[in-house]
């Protein structure tokens, strides 16, 4: 059997998950029995009593069942046990050769220190058989995002220094520590973070180190299970100061970014119990100036010990080199490196520059966003769309406290293809305050003339779960991955966006479409993307959809897979400038008869935000007055109005009226600050 990583030596510990990976990827069989299997809750336990009969019963095929059976049977003799380790670890060049493969011992982890990489060994036997799906990393030097991976996609391939503000990519499993030691699993963190993080500060190149990703099949995210986040945090804390030299510990903390911890979803969109680790390194030149850095690796030999020799690590291409590593030329190859200082740092300062500079643009989405959602007319209580349909994918939750402008917009229908957003994601936020019907694409099948009256259609909104509830336990409606949903959901959904694009149901041109990708779409097979093209086609083009991505990066990646759209027509209709935050506050300001309730603060791009009250009583030092504490505080728009009533208080104000001090006023312009010599005479 194929080795495969994070798995225990017991069979009888397996997790239902350990169980898929295991069939998924050792036995290579069909993914529909794959599912199978992981929908069944079959656990290692479970596993080892199963007759053929028993999975057959379950509707996995016949010849599938026998292999199971016969693989299982072989894991859980004693005698094979003894010579074949089913835990995926680290394993010298030596060993490889052999026909025997022992368990890890202590030996092999002094080896994994030494070689920085836990790769697999049988990358053949490993590959996911569905065709590679490619996602983008998440935002750089950033915390607080949004973003999730996908078990299974693809990461960018790991690259070299190229223009020093992109960051360079580094993978690695790490997926061997289940039953590692704490200080092991320690040591090896730190090995890999710090020999990355100064090659990077050595370069003066932005980079960041991914653990839970796969270097063959190269990129793939595989994740990993860890109980406590803050125990990584506390091993950069910890060791920072035994890696690097006294007088550089500061500037390596001042590069060194503390772990990042990204969710994994699974094939179906939800959620998991791994995580990507990530490790942001930013060298940036103020902290780098003239400096070389050295670190002090540390090696195993029955006990971590500091290495007695330092290291000057440098990128080599995709990994890292130490210059000090070849005692023969290391004294020439570190005096060419320290020759090319001066040059890396002004590299690097004018990339700096050159960065700061191209984001100092103002992008005007805020007013944008305005336009685009009322038809060009303000408010949303005027707005020129009597209805809104929504259409949205998976949610995170740091983003539900920021979507109250979902209880402030008239949605007739609402395409929610969040299998879990019931219980904690958008449809369980809206329903907190307003009502929905739920329903599923199905429903809105051959009902005739009698829909809109048997559906509620136009008493409250209809939330329609495009992709399944994974709160029902019926198989009927249970979540696909995106293969599956094209051959088994897709034509319901084109159907039921063709039932409410018809002219008996929205007038065409008074609704509005809006696209709320609160998570990166990167799989031209993803049903929200299908659902894009099936509205595309019914309303003949794209002036009544709007789109709004989380971020720039979504954007890029939504923008590259729709490839049949003119680019600037996509750009005219899309908002991605402003976070969701953003996106919040300035839609509900268009809401007249919510003012009152919040207190809104001007942002860049004419966008607005929330001034929450508990940051205004931490700001109890400031008088703040907010954009809606005064009347008619928009200028644009009490420039029209005054405009408009200009001749009318022209024909109110003719009679004359007596001013103190004997000043007689026969006309005031009310478009002017002040009364011109024209308005007024002297008795």
């Amino acid at each position: 059997m194929a080795e495969l990583m994070d798995l225990p030596k017991k069979v009888e510990d397996w997790t239902k998950d350990h169980v898929k990976l295991w069939a998924a990827q050792s036995l290579n069989i069909d993914l529909n029995d794959v599912e199978i299997l992981f929908k069944q809750n079959v656990t290692g336990e479970v596993l080892q009593i199963l007759s053929k009969k028993d999975l057959t019963d379950m509707g996995i095929t016949h010849g599938t069942a026998l292999l199971i059976t016969h693989k299982i049977k072989k894991l859980i003799t004693p005698s094979q046990n003894e010579k074949k380790s089913i835990n995926l670890g680290s394993t010298n060049k030596r060993e490889i050769a052999k026909t025997k493969q022992k368990i890890p011992s202590k030996e092999d982890v002094k080896a994994k220190s030494n070689d920085g990489e836990n790769e697999s060994k049988e990358p053949g036997n490993l590959a996911i058989k569905p065709s590679k799906v490619t996602c983008t990393p998440y935002p750089f030097d950033r915390f607080n995002e949004s973003k999730c991976y996908t078990q299974f996609h693809f990461l960018p391939p790991e690259s070299g220094t190229t223009n020093y503000i992109d960051p360079i990519h580094e993978y690695k499993e790490f997926t061997n520590t289940l039953n590692a030691t704490e200080e092991d699993r320690k040591m090896k963190f730190c090995n890999e973070v710090f020999r990355f993080a100064a090659a990077c500060m050595n370069v003066r190149t932005n980079g960041t180190i991914h653990f839970g990703v796969r270097d063959k099949p190269h990129g793939q995210i595989i994740g990993i299970k860890i109980d406590n986040t803050e125990t990584f945090v506390k091993y950069i804390d910890q060791m920072i100061s035994k890696y690097f030299e006294i007088k550089q510990v500061g500037l390596a903390k001042e590069c060194i970014r503390s772990p990042r911890f990204v969710n994994i979803l699974s094939e179906q969109n939800t959620h998991s119990n791994l995580v990507v680790i990530e490790v942001d390194v930013v060298p940036k030149h103020a902290y780098c100036k003239d400096e070389i850095f050295f670190t002090y690796q540390q090696n195993f030999n029955e006990t971590w010990k500091m290495c007695k020799n330092k290291s000057c690590f440098k990128r080599d291409g995709e990994s890292s080199k130490d210059i000090l590593a070849n005692v023969q030329n290391n004294d020439a190859d570190y005096k060419e490196f320290l020759s090319c200082m001066k040059a890396r740092d002004d590299a690097r300062k004018m990339a700096e520059e050159t960065h700061s500079r191209s984001h100092i643009k103002s992008q005007d989405d805020g007013l944008k966003l305005k336009k685009l959602i009322t038809g060009n007319r303000g408010t949303l209580d005027n707005s020129y769309y009597k209805w809104y349909i929504l259409v949205a994918n998976k949610s995170h939750p740091s983003q539900t406290e920021h979507l109250d402008f979902m209880h402030e917009i008239k949605w007739f229908a609402v395409l929610d293809f969040d299998s879990e957003s019931l219980t904690n994601g958008l449809c369980k936020f809206y329903r907190d305050k307003r009502i929905a019907n739920l329903h599923f694409p199905s429903h809105y099948q051959n009902n005739g003339n009698e829909g809109p009256e048997s559906l509620k259609l136009f008493q409250q909104t209809s939330w329609i779960f495009c992709n399944g509830r994974s709160d029902l336990d019926t198989k009927e409606y249970e979540p696909l991955n995106y293969r599956s949903w094209q051959k088994e959901k897709a034509a319901e959904v084109r159907k039921l966006i063709s039932f409410l694009s018809q002219k008996n149901i929205l007038e065409r041109g008074k609704f509005l479409v809006v696209f709320l990708l609160l998570s990166a779409v990167d799989d031209c097979a993803d049903p929200i993307n299908e659902t894009f093209s099936t509205f595309y086609q019914e309303l003949g083009g794209i002036d009544d959809i709007l789109c709004i991505c989380e971020n720039e990066h979504t954007y890029q990646k939504w923008k590259d897979l729709q490839v049949k759209l003119d680019i600037e027509d996509m750009e005219d209709r899309c908002i991605f400038n402003l976070d969701i935050k953003k996106v919040n506050g300035t839609i509900l300001k268009l809401k007249s008869m919510i003012k009152s309730s919040h207190l809104f603060l001007p942002s860049q791009g004419s966008s607005t935000i929330i001034l929450q009250e508990k940051d205004k009583e931490v700001m109890s030092c400031l008088d703040i007055l907010c954009a809606n504490e005064c009347e008619e505080t928009d200028w644009r728009k009490m420039k029209r109005n005054l405009k408009n009533s200009r001749q009318h208080k022209r024909n109110t104000f003719t009679k004359e009226e007596k001013l103190p001090g004997g000043i007689s006023i026969s006309q005031v312009n009310p478009s002017q600050g002040h009364l011109s010599r024209e308005t007024f005479t002297m008795h």
